[in-house]
């Protein structure tokens, strides 16, 4: 007779959950057993501590996706939107946005377990797309350009000891500029 652990493949299930969250793990399963019976109902802190991580990082992870959504308005500008001749804003330059914003926050919050402000996502010039994030200690603007394949500009300014400014790949994580915006905050 097969019971009930062995008919279940729990294997993908965990591989799935470390992929997710790697420092959870589930070496919080085995504490219970190395405290005394009388604390088996209390929290255990590694889980709790693990637990709120988690849940700070899920609401990153949704203010990433909300100013992702608010920045949908930008195709309702169209050609001359300014009345200035400005070219309205294609799907694959603000795709190109897009992938942008999500690698680099999720290689941020993966890799490093940290956080920061959802960026403002607004047209630019020249049907570009601008990425722009504020801290009260500095800021990090990227221009996504509209030509496919060209290096996106970029500049940071931590309000008195740096200003950076360059050129890079957004098809490629870039999570070393959210990074040096976060180092800035003091």
């Amino acid at each position: 007779m097969t019971t009930l652990g062995a008919a279940w493949n729990f294997s993908p299930l965990v591989d799935r959950w470390r992929e997710r969250d790697p420092l959870r793990s589930f070496e919080w399963m085995s504490k219970p057993s190395l405290l005394p019976p009388a604390q088996w109902s209390q929290p255990i802190p590694h889980f709790v501590e693990a637990s709120q991580r988690q849940v700070a990082r899920s609401r990153f992870l949704v203010e990433i996706e909300e100013a992702i959504r608010l920045s949908e308005e930008i195709f309702e500008l169209r050609d001359n939107w300014d009345g200035e001749g400005a070219p309205g804003y294609t799907r694959d330059t603000w795709e190109r946005a897009i992938k942008f914003v999500r690698t680099s926050a999720e290689m941020v919050d993966r890799r490093y377990g940290l956080s920061f402000r959802a960026p403002n996502i607004n047209p630019g010039p020249d049907g570009s797309i601008d990425v722009h994030w504020r801290t009260d200690d500095g800021e990090l603007l990227v221009n996504i350009p509209a030509e496919p394949g060209a290096l996106a500009e970029f500049y940071g300014d931590d309000y008195g000891q740096a200003v950076i400014r360059g050129k890079l790949n957004p098809a490629r994580s870039n999570h070393e500029l959210i990074l040096w915006l976060i180092s800035s905050q003091r």
